[in-house]
């Protein structure tokens, strides 16, 4: 695919991510990326979408990291956390709603109140 058509089109604002890395790092990130065939901004909108998402397969892995480099250090913080995740898990499916049903809700509240 030539790389002019790369480029997604993104409705809404868009932002600048901005971050720091060692240089060793951004090599060797540049060149496996480059090996998959994959730029930087596509793997990192992609990573960004499976936290947003909240992806089952990005989920357990991050959860992990985060419980390791969080800044919240305390073990009470992090159960307390998986412990609202699972009581908002177990509420969804009792009351039948799923990612749909919320995205209309949104939908709903826009148009009735577009200035929010």
């Amino acid at each position: 695919m030539p790389k002019g058509n790369r480029k997604k089109k993104m409705n809404g604002p868009t932002v600048k991510i901005v971050s720091t890395i060692l240089e060793q790092d951004k090599v060797e990130l540049v060149l496996k990326l480059k090996y998959a065939g994959v730029t930087q901004t596509d793997f990192l909108r992609a990573v960004v979408t499976s936290l947003t998402n909240e992806d089952a397969r990005f989920m357990p892995w991050f959860n992990e990291w985060a419980k390791n480099n969080s800044k919240y250090k305390g073990k009470k913080h992090h159960k307390k956390m998986q412990k609202l995740r699972e009581e908002g898990e177990h509420l969804a499916s009792q009351f039948g709603i799923n990612d749909g049903d919320i995205e209309n809700i949104f939908d709903v509240i826009a148009k009735e109140h577009p200035k929010l």
